[in-house]
């Protein structure tokens, strides 16, 4: 770890969905999750040796999971906490807060920015902080 990735545990992101109708009540979300084996919700420089040893551990039991997103609990992380997407709607969270989108299976994501799923992902860092 540099000092460059250590100002990423510092960092706050946002995601905002954007569109003008309720298109994805159920489809997109972004879950805090936990990780099983260690029970973090967050990670940070001295966190995460024993997360990527409970990562390794747990593919190496349970296998690699399908190409997909994630939805609900999984045999590694467990989906604590889950935001429905509404239009214009903001989620703002520490960076270092295990999140992901929540893409149900059969999801039928439209290419088209007018119908389709539309985010506005930021990040925020004070870049003096690792001083």
């Amino acid at each position: 770890m540099n000092d460059q990735s250590l100002n990423l545990w510092r960092q706050i992101e946002s995601c905002r969905y954007c569109g003008k109708k309720r298109q994805w009540p159920t489809v997109t979300k972004r879950p805090p999750r936990q990780q099983r084996a260690t029970g973090f919700e967050t990670l940070d420089a001295e966190r995460f040796p024993a997360f990527k040893a409970a990562l390794e551990a747990g593919v190496a039991e349970h296998g690699l999971p399908p190409a997909a997103y994630i939805s609900g609990d999984t045999p590694l992380y467990e989906q604590i906490a889950r935001y429905e997407a509404r239009p214009n709607r903001a989620l703002i969270y520490r960076s270092r807060a295990l999140h992901c989108g929540d893409i149900v299976p059969g999801a039928e994501l439209a290419a088209d920015p007018v119908n389709g799923r539309l985010t506005i992902n930021s990040f925020l860092f004070d870049p003096g902080a690792a001083r």
